[in-house]
């Protein structure tokens, strides 16, 4: 009765490994037929921006000239932003602290 159980065990981990070496190579063989094979990776020579619509180019660089002006931190300098008011309330840690502990018996 237990060499029968010793067995099952075998054959499940057998049947796992087998299993899991036939999900790599599915793997590999899907990476292998899905890789572009008509040039179409970038070289060496090429520009991202020869690979990109000009739409997106000219939206990226509208963004690049926003962030500069954040950058520039001359949005302090603005009446609107000088006249904010900070309405937000001080706590305060006067009030008395618990144990260290608090689950200690």
């Amino acid at each position: 009765m237990n060499t029968n159980k010793i067995l099952t065990d075998n054959k499940k981990i057998i049947s796992m490994l087998g299993g899991f070496v036939v999900f790599i190579v599915a793997c590999y063989f899907v990476y292998i037929f899905i890789q572009p094979q008509d040039g179409a990776a970038l070289s060496g020579n090429q520009s991202a921006s020869t690979l990109i619509k000009p739409e997106i180019v000219s939206y990226i660089q509208s963004i690049e000239k926003e962030s500069a002006f954040l950058k520039d931190k001359s949005i302090m300098d603005n009446d609107f932003v000088k006249n904010l008011k900070d309405f937000s309330e001080r706590i305060d840690t006067i009030y008395p602290k618990g144990r260290n502990n608090p689950f200690a018996p």
